[in-house]
């Protein structure tokens, strides 16, 4: 028996790159597997099918309340639980600190930040309700040593783990 059999695993940014890597890993240690984007997740699928897997792609909006909420909504209707939330989603587009418009800013604190704080509220309550779950945060070792260009990106990655750190004193014990 694989590790995680019966376990469903959410994967945010799941279409392509890492989140992608994170949807098949988790299918091969046995999770169903949900590829959560606002990218086609098709592809990410058609992987996990390839490794034996069950998938399922979701078009998400992790800056939506609403989107989030449904996605939770789902994901627990297909599956009847949600074991494991991996927030993947995120953007780091290289701006200098001095081109940096405030829209520039906003853009990169409210997918990388507040769709973390919006998923994992999602699906909070489902995990609570069945006494398990396990939420893993996406940061960078960039928040260590700064990185030229990304002045938005490394304080939303620092943001994450002090985020993951509070949350995981408030709901450790569960």
């Amino acid at each position: 028996m694989s590790r995680l059999e019966g376990r469903v695993a959410v994967v945010t940014g799941g279409a392509k790159g890492i989140g992608q890597a994170f949807c098949v890993g988790l299918a091969k240690e046995g999770a169903k597997v949900v590829a959560a984007d606002i990218l086609d997740g098709s592809h990410t699928v058609d992987k996990v099918k390839e490794v034996g897997g069950e998938a399922l792609a979701l078009k998400v909006d992790v800056t939506s309340e609403p989107s989030a909420q449904e996605m939770a909504e789902t994901v627990m209707e297909k599956f009847g639980r949600i074991d494991i939330l991996v927030n993947n989603a995120g953007i780091y587009p290289a701006l200098p600190f001095k081109d940096m418009s405030y829209a520039d800013w906003k853009i990169v604190l409210t997918i990388n930040l507040d769709g973390i704080f919006l998923c994992t509220k999602a699906v909070y309550p489902h995990m609570m309700a069945q006494e398990y779950g396990r939420i893993v945060n996406i940061s960078s070792g960039t928040v260590f040593l700064g990185s030229p260009n990304f002045a938005h990106y490394v304080t939303t990655k620092a943001g994450v783990i002090g985020f993951t750190r509070t949350l995981a004193s408030e709901s450790g014990e569960y």
